[in-house]
């Protein structure tokens, strides 16, 4: 079982590895829409989807580990968490699982807080742009020379009201 629990610990070092990884490129991120760098931006989200790609796929090893784990524990469902599995290990492998649940749940907690910041601020970018595109849209009028929402093809008398008052 000691190597079992050996194994869950190497497991869990890559994946916290994995989700510092992760946080960095939240903060690329960030920085790249505060600086309004969208060919920075679509590299670091590529670049994200390629280690949430490897988080998935290494998923499947942490569970067949944990699997013969709780196996020989004989654990039931509402029992089979990392602080129980810490109480069950052996001292060595122990301290490390902790070291590194509290590492992870930092990171988690940090990079929860930036993706919601994130959303929050290109929220208010769209917002911004979408705003911008309605002034422009009512200055230059309808000259039959918009386009469906795929651009590809012209529509014709989409426009609405620029204004509306109290009224209607």
């Amino acid at each position: 079982m000691e190597h079992e629990f050996t194994s869950l610990c190497d497991l869990l070092d890559d994946e916290l590895i994995r989700q510092e990884t992760l946080l960095s490129l939240l903060q690329s991120q960030r920085k790249a829409v505060l600086e309004r760098d969208t060919a920075f931006l679509d590299a670091k989200t590529a670049a994200l989807r390629l280690v949430m790609a490897e988080t998935v796929n290494a998923e499947k090893a942490r569970h067949a580990v944990l699997r013969k784990i709780v196996d020989h524990l004989a654990l039931p469902p509402e029992e089979q968490t990392l602080s129980n599995l810490i109480q069950h290990a052996p001292e060595s492998q122990a301290k490390r699982l902790e070291e590194c649940q509290q590492r992870m749940n930092a990171v988690m907690a940090e990079s929860k807080a930036l993706v919601q910041d994130n959303a929050r601020t290109l929220r208010v970018s769209l917002r911004v742009v979408n705003r911008s595109l309605g002034v422009l849209s009512g200055v230059l009028g309808n000259d039959g020379a918009e386009y469906d929402d795929s651009g590809r093809g012209a529509l014709r008398g989409r426009q609405g009201p620029t204004f509306i008052d109290q009224r209607g």
